[in-house]
């Protein structure tokens, strides 16, 4: 009866926890600018850190846990939309286009040492990049394209850089920018006019 479960342990504890999970915390929203402010807000509230001194700043599990109830949304969520883009779009301070960003980390990868994807070392590939890129972003702006190929963590690197390149090539979204934000005298977010 239990063979359709797999391992029975952890999918028994699956299924009997799932129902009692509180739905805010599964089902996953959009951000938007006034959340984005009221998620810095509360970073600077509780490091009691200037905005500067936020870069590159890790936190524990316990700050996270706070900002989850504060903002009744899961932790991992908010972690996430700091590394992935609040974070970036607040530090980086040059005008970068996506496409052209894609590009450069597809032709690092294929002229790399690596061999296949789970080799690469985003800390080292980081440094090729402008400062406020986090390896998280990086890896984000990868993995979105690099997940469509069949079998992609063995597929060698160069092969599969390849395929990057080629599915960006064939994008209908070769002109986005990265929105950067800033903090304005009131303590809200609003957007930087790309030039």
């Amino acid at each position: 009866m239990w063979a359709c479960f797999g391992n029975f342990r952890y999918s028994w504890t699956n299924l009997t926890t799932l129902p009692f999970k509180e739905k805010s915390m599964k089902t996953r929203t959009k951000w938007n600018i006034d959340e984005a402010g009221t998620l810095l807000r509360l970073i600077l509230e509780h490091s009691q850190l200037p905005l500067d001194e936020l870069k590159y700043r890790k936190f524990d599990k316990s700050f996270w846990l706070k900002l989850q109830e504060e903002m009744n949304r899961d932790y991992m969520h908010i972690h996430c939309f700091w590394l992935c883009y609040l974070h970036v779009q607040l530090f980086v301070e040059c005008d970068i286009k996506l496409y052209k960003l894609r590009r450069k980390l597809f032709k690092l990868l294929r002229d790399s040492s690596y061999r296949v994807w789970s080799d690469i070392r985003w800390a080292e590939v980081q440094t090729h990049f402008p400062d406020g890129l986090t390896t998280r972003f990086l890896y984000k702006m990868c993995i979105s394209l690099v997940r469509k190929h069949p079998n992609y963590l063995k597929t060698p690197l160069p092969e599969l850089a390849n395929f990057g390149l080629q599915t960006i090539q064939s994008s209908r979204y070769t002109n986005k920018r990265l929105k950067r934000l800033t903090l304005n005298d009131e303590g809200n977010l609003e957007v930087v006019p790309n030039p």
